[in-house]
């Protein structure tokens, strides 16, 4: 029997040659269901590449890539992204490198996009945004030893190269900002519980009550999906326990609590303050303005890319976790 070639997987795939090498590059552009349908008969086949391709592997191809887990929609809607990808594109390209991003919306995918990565020898290093407490991603890139970022905080491993906003402190502070306001009704929207990000955010907002006095109110909060819908109809459902102001796990989130408030007939914020997180580039324009908390975008992604380029570079580096302060923005919706 003959070995299985690229030029056969595209035929059977219905697809070309070139998008077929991109597949298995790990390269990006090439939509999921068409990677997901070439990357089953890769698996079913047993395809390895030319002996040639492999020895490919010791070489450098000065790519790092970006992979997000939100499809394209979820995260082209997010100032944060943008600025994010930005800040780690602009450093890549100032150390000679470039940056490819790539984005899933299911863990069938994922997990094809990874099978690809191990394969090739296209990219150098990865970043990995939005880890879950329990990461699929995080433990097949430490089984095979691939190079890779994390922006956010994984089981407080002391083993990974990490650069983090300081969630917990951040969300303490807003709450004893609250406080110090006259609200004793404080609650919070928050996102998916199992992500990192959430659950740090949570601590801090428990952590912030416990600074101040004031008791844990599970009835004050509220899970949303990402999104101004999900805000919005979280903040209905929290409206129900009169809360005197509200945080929101991100400004996006805050727009639908914002509209959610208003809707209901209360003033912001002489019936309910809103504060937000990210201080996303929308939030001088809304109508209050919204308070938020102002993350160092730029000095996040500057240092996850450098980070990434120096374990590029030297595989002995020792594990390093940067956690990068945030400030509050005071607006009107306080």
């Amino acid at each position: 029997m003959k070995p299985l070639t690229q030029k056969k997987i595209a035929e059977i795939a219905g697809v070309s040659q070139p998008t077929v090498s991109r597949i298995l590059s790990g390269g990006a552009g090439v939509d999921e269901d068409v990677r997901e349908r070439v990357m089953e008969i890769v698996n079913q086949n047993g395809y390895q590449p030319h002996a040639m391709a492999r020895g490919l592997r010791t070489h450098r191809s000065d790519t790092l890539c970006l992979a997000v887990r939100r499809g394209r929609k979820g995260f082209a809607k997010d100032p944060f992204y943008a600025e994010l990808i930005l800040a780690v594109m602009d450093t890549a390209a100032q150390n000679g490198y470039h940056l490819s991003v790539c984005s899933s919306r299911t863990v069938g995918g994922e997990r094809l996009f990874y099978d690809a990565l191990f394969r090739s020898n296209r990219v150098d290093g990865l970043i990995i945004l939005e880890s879950l407490e329990h990461d699929e991603r995080i433990e097949r890139l430490r089984e095979h030893r691939f190079p890779f970022v994390l922006v956010g905080r994984y089981d407080n491993s002391p083993d990974l190269f990490t650069v983090n906003n300081d969630n917990v402190g951040g969300m303490r502070t807003l709450v004893r900002y609250l406080f110090e306001r006259g609200r004793r009704k404080i609650g919070f929207i928050n996102g998916l519980p199992d992500l990192t990000v959430c659950q740090d955010r949570l601590l801090g907002y428990r952590k912030g009550l416990e600074d101040v006095g004031l008791a844990y109110d599970p009835a004050l909060v509220c899970e949303a999906d990402f999104g101004e819908p999900g805000g919005r109809r979280a903040a209905q459902r929290m409206l129900k326990e009169s809360p005197d102001a509200i945080i929101a796990l991100d400004d996006i989130i805050g727009l639908g609590a914002l509209a959610a408030v208003k809707q209901s007939g209360r003033r912001v914020p002489e019936d309910v303050a809103l504060a937000g997180f990210n201080d996303s580039l929308f939030c001088p324009h809304t109508e209050p303005s919204l308070t938020s908390m102002r993350l160092n975008v730029q000095e996040l992604g500057r240092q996850a890319a450098e980070m990434l380029i120096a374990r590029t570079k030297d595989s002995t580096l020792a594990p390093r976790q940067v956690l990068i302060p945030c400030e509050i923005v005071e607006r009107g919706s306080t």
